[in-house]
């Protein structure tokens, strides 16, 4: 299987209708229901100010179509727009400037279905590739930096020990509580995009080909991507 990747002016093209419905469900099953998160839902599909048209996505979906994984990037920086989660929830956090530029990411909403736990070995595999295709759109994309705010266990468990090193930039501290329905214990991370990252990950999953379809229509900065196979710097 393969990670689809597309972003809100390429979705038009896609094969399933039902995509985009379907995978912010499975957030809206993610955040709201299990981990109690006070951000809009609409339709029973939960979603926040930072689904806009500069955000890419990846689904890892499933051989009947059902949604695996999912994930979010978004610029931190571009034309009279300089925000990200980091910067205009947790600044607090920390003691220093919040890493932004058009070459910095954010990356966000990363969610594995919950019915993987009775499959560990797809559950895994699904991780992997959904890592693998992040890494292989930001270098394609020239993504300098990823940052984001985890819980601690998934920095190291999702990311770490997949072979992509993980710079904290705070401590971790707990957030939410009574008012919010549920207490998360959070640290914020910056991650280097390279590809001694890629090819650390391919070894440790022990996938060395490409992970990501490209959604048709999808544009890269000012290129248009007609087929991922032409884009040989993924695969490193």
């Amino acid at each position: 299987m393969s990670v689809l990747v597309f972003d809100f002016a390429s979705a038009a093209s896609l094969d399933d209708p039902n995509l985009i419905r379907n995978a912010f469900a499975l957030r809206k099953e993610q955040f709201h229901q299990r981990d109690n998160y006070e951000t809009p839902e609409w339709q029973g599909m939960e979603f926040d100010q930072y689904d806009c048209l500069a955000a890419t996505y990846f689904v890892r979906r499933g051989e009947n179509g059902t949604i695996l994984g999912f994930a979010r990037l978004v610029p931190t920086r571009f034309h009279n727009y300089d925000h990200s989660m980091l910067k205009d929830n947790w600044s607090e956090l920390i003691n220093a400037e919040i890493p932004s530029g058009e070459n910095i990411y954010e990356g966000s909403r990363f969610v594995i279905s919950p019915h993987l736990s009775a499959n560990p070995e797809l559950r895994t595999r699904v991780i992997d590739e959904l890592v693998l295709g992040i890494m292989e759109y930001c270098l394609a994309a020239k993504v300098k930096h990823v940052i984001g705010v985890m819980y601690p266990k998934v920095w190291q468990n999702v990311f770490v020990n997949r072979g992509w090193d993980v710079k904290m930039l705070c401590d971790a501290v707990s957030v939410g509580g009574e008012n919010e329905g549920k207490t998360h214990v959070i640290t914020a991370g910056i991650k280097e995009v390279s590809f001694e990252m890629l090819k650390r990950i391919r070894e440790r999953t022990g996938i060395h080909e490409p992970v990501l379809e490209v959604a048709p229509n999808m544009i890269l900065g000012s290129q248009q991507w007609s087929s991922y196979e032409e884009r040989k710097v993924a695969k490193g």
